[in-house]
């Protein structure tokens, strides 16, 4: 099976340095509307037949667009493509959270973000993605999903001695084959 992994596109919430985890805005803005084209462009010849995408509105509306430029396929919302769930820190400013002093100790598991979700119960829930992943019976999908959920299934699609591809020097944009 043919997988394109697909970051959704630039929000407005982006360019402000907002976290925002599973439960904030993510209204894309321009210039993510016309990554999610690009990105469909570059992907055209893909005869994908399916869009599994993350249900947060951010990932929804980046999956619409390529849905739509790649003639309507069909969109699948999952929670399980959801970003990790940052608690408390969801809405606030990375500069508000002095975030590039305390982001390592999140991303490695040190500390659990409050009322969010632990480093574990986040890679758990990607190897469990993973694991469903497996038993679809499509030639060719497109997963629209989010940058630390995309890094998490590159590290176990790795560990699992598989070729992930970069789509052109795009830094959250795969393909491999599973």
């Amino acid at each position: 099976m043919q997988i394109f992994l697909i970051r959704h596109g630039e929000t407005i919430e982006n360019t402000q340095k907002i976290i925002q985890g599973q439960s904030v805005g993510g209204e894309l803005s321009n210039r993510g509307k016309i990554q999610m084209k690009e990105i469909a462009n570059l992907i055209k010849y893909s005869l994908a037949t399916v869009i599994y995408s993350s249900d947060v509105k951010r990932s929804l509306d980046s999956a619409e667009i390529i849905s739509k430029e790649l003639g309507l396929i069909n969109v699948v919302p999952m929670r399980e493509l959801r970003e990790r769930n940052w608690g408390e820190f969801e809405g606030k400013t990375e500069k508000e959270l002095n975030w590039n002093e305390i982001k390592l100790d999140y991303y490695n598991g040190a500390v659990n973000p409050p009322k969010g979700e632990s480093l574990k119960e986040f890679q758990d829930r990607v190897a469990s993605f993973l694991e469903l992943l497996k038993f679809k019976r499509e030639e060719s999908i497109i997963l629209v999903t989010h940058k630390n959920f995309i890094k998490e299934l590159i590290l176990l699609l790795q560990s699992d001695s598989k070729t992930v591809t970069p789509l052109l020097d795009s830094k959250w944009n795969y393909q491999f084959e599973l």
